[in-house]
């Protein structure tokens, strides 16, 4: 595995704890007056000093941001078939009843920040994201506006949410890597693909797809589903250290994961781990 150019310095005091699976926590979320929103760019997130990993800053001229693959024309051959499954299972109210189902179970702030853009969550997680002890989130939505499927996140402490490639921007660092340099779709585009594959299950039992997790905010070290040893890592020496990774199932069939790591320095997310297992 080829180690990646740019230089790492890594805080070994910090320590990220994973997230507490406990609707308690998500039930504490932002209550307290504020109008978070969604569209801001992602230059207001501001860098977090020592509170997350620190990443060595990169030349942004030389920086290929991740586009999402709904929104490249090239791959528009790739995408047409997921995104008309995608449309008719919001035609069959699928998506409805599992955002109706998650409603009951979290903030009514959260639930009106998507209702109000016309946006249904799909699944969710919490844990200390974007810094240390933050109730930081993220969400799988599908957007009735663009009838796709996107991916958001919550900043606690900006009170900010961020749509992952719009406005929070994706290096793919895997692809300095030999397993990753083939890597071509986008987690969003791999999320509705899997929603897509399970179609016909999703429309006779929607509340299915709320069973397994979906989505992790966890430390790479301390899951059981993530198994560093046997996937796919931009750089071993990631492999160890104390920070939280935000991770997406991206397989129904296999125990398969894609994790993105925060960089405070650049203001951007790095897609840096990749677990796949197959026949």
């Amino acid at each position: 595995m080829k180690t990646i150019k740019f230089a790492f310095l890594i805080f070994l005091s910090i320590s990220c704890s994973s997230p507490k699976k406990k609707e308690s926590v998500v039930k504490k979320a932002q209550t307290q007056g504020k109008q978070a929103k969604q569209e801001q760019p992602v230059d207001s997130i501001k860098q977090v000093k020592s509170d997350s990993l620190v990443l060595s800053s990169v030349d942004t001229l030389s920086i290929q941001y991740e586009v999402s693959n709904f929104e490249d024309p090239s791959f528009n051959d790739f995408t047409i078939n997921t995104k008309k499954r995608i449309i008719d299972l919001a035609k069959d109210s699928v998506f409805l009843k599992i955002h109706t189902s998650i409603s009951k179970k979290i903030d009514s702030a959260i639930v009106s920040h998507f209702d109000s853009r016309n946006q249904q969550i799909l699944s969710y997680t919490s844990g200390s994201l974007f810094s240390q002890n933050s109730e930081d989130f993220a969400f799988t939505v599908f957007d009735t506006e663009n009838s796709q499927i996107a991916l958001v996140v919550f900043n606690e402490n900006l009170n900010e949410y961020y749509e992952v490639y719009r406005n929070l921007k994706v290096i793919n660092d895997l692809k300095k890597t030999e397993c990753g340099r083939y890597l071509r779709q986008t987690l969003d585009n791999i999320v509705a693909s899997e929603i897509a594959y399970q179609g016909v299950q999703l429309t006779n039992q929607p509340l299915t797809y709320t069973r397994d997790p979906k989505i992790k905010i966890a430390n790479l070290n301390d899951d059981s589903d993530l198994l560093p040893e046997y996937g796919c890592i931009s750089d071993e020496r990631l492999i160890g250290q104390e920070f939280n990774s935000l991770c997406f199932a991206t397989s129904t069939a296999y125990n398969n994961w894609q994790c993105l790591l925060f960089d405070p320095a650049d203001k951007l997310l790095r897609l840096y781990y990749r677990q796949a297992f197959a026949d």
